[in-house]
């Protein structure tokens, strides 16, 4: 996996829409982890405020990631 979440960051069902909504970023990419001009599909299994997935895309962009895109199973 290229991106991790950080080991005191609490999961989202964890927290209130207002809490996922402002809460930073709670990934860190790996070290070692090279992604410069990598195009990443991110899959979730379930969407409720986006949150997750925006939180990674900006970690893998401010990382190197050309694009980042995104796939979720459930609403």
């Amino acid at each position: 996996m290229i991106n991790q979440r950080s080991n005191d960051s609490l999961h989202q069902f964890q927290r209130s829409r207002r809490e996922r909504l402002q809460q930073d970023s709670s990934f860190v990419l790996k070290s070692g982890c090279d992604i410069n001009g990598e195009h990443i599909l991110l899959v979730d299994d379930i969407y409720t405020t986006g949150a997750t997935l925006r939180q990674a895309r900006t970690t893998l962009l401010r990382n190197g990631a050309t694009q980042v895109r995104s796939v979720t199973l459930c609403r």
